[in-house]
């Protein structure tokens, strides 16, 4: 259903390589903190000036101001998810960057977001047997041009040294955007299922955590088949500490 962000090169993944953006170089050890960008300034970058997507900050493929609130926290365990954490608040800058990566269909947005996401879940990561990305609909990624979840987990599953297995499909329907929780659960009621079975502890990636809905159903579906413990990684939640920073996002 999606590419994966990058090439590996050495011990490295090289994400966002290509046309004007700068690579980022995600150290393939767990843990690993540091994101090396280059300091050549090219005629695209005058011409067409790199901003980070966060805040619009220019030169910088992603600012330190933005760089700052990444830190990963935990957040109220969807039911069936044996644990749960989100890398940013959704009123983030991690959050603005994702907003414009999915409404603006801006791909280097969003493979930027990944890299930052992987370097701060990688330890989260350690120890599970398999990364499972909550899919998108095929019409969704045609329209968008990449699933985000699938990004995420490739470029996490690469610095952690975790396989990625797609082993959910969701049929297209209608989106969960602006629904409460029952609207969530009856508008995904059938068309999330498994496709593969994944045995062992089971990571989970999405993008964004709001009512938890989404989740439960893909635990529901990875318990029932042979994963014996499930838990979630997402890049954004709309709840940090029981008090709520954005109400249901896409």
């Amino acid at each position: 259903m999606c590419d994966p962000p990058g090439e590996r090169v050495g011990g490295a993944v090289t994400v966002g390589a290509t046309g004007r953006d700068h690579p980022l170089r995600i150290s393939a050890t767990p843990g690993a903190r540091r994101v090396k960008e280059p300091d050549v300034v090219t005629a695209l970058d005058l011409l067409f000036p790199v901003r980070c997507p966060g805040c619009d900050a220019l030169g910088r493929p992603w600012c330190e101001a933005c760089d700052a609130e990444v830190e990963p926290f935990a957040v109220p365990a969807p039911p069936g998810i044996a644990r749960a954490a989100a890398a940013a608040d959704y009123a983030s800058g991690a959050g603005r960057a994702l907003r414009r990566a999915k409404y603006g269909r801006d791909r280097r947005a969003m493979v930027r977001l990944a890299a930052r996401f992987a370097l701060a879940g990688a330890p989260f990561a350690a120890g599970h047997e398999a990364i499972v990305p909550v899919p998108s609909p095929w019409t969704r990624v045609g329209w968008r041009g990449f699933a985000a979840a699938s990004l995420l987990a490739r470029a996490l599953g690469a610095a952690a040294g975790v396989p990625v297995v797609d082993a959910l499909r969701l049929a297209p329907g209608g989106r969960q955007a602006g629904l409460g929780a029952g609207g969530r659960a009856r508008n995904l009621a059938g068309r999330l299922r498994s496709v593969r079975a994944v045995p062992g502890r089971v990571l989970v990636v999405d993008d964004v955590l709001t009512t938890g809905t989404t989740a439960a159903a893909a635990a529901r579906e990875l318990l029932g088949a042979a994963s014996d413990r499930v838990e979630l990684l997402v890049l954004c939640a709309t709840e940090r500490d029981g008090g709520a920073t954005e109400p249901n996002p896409a």
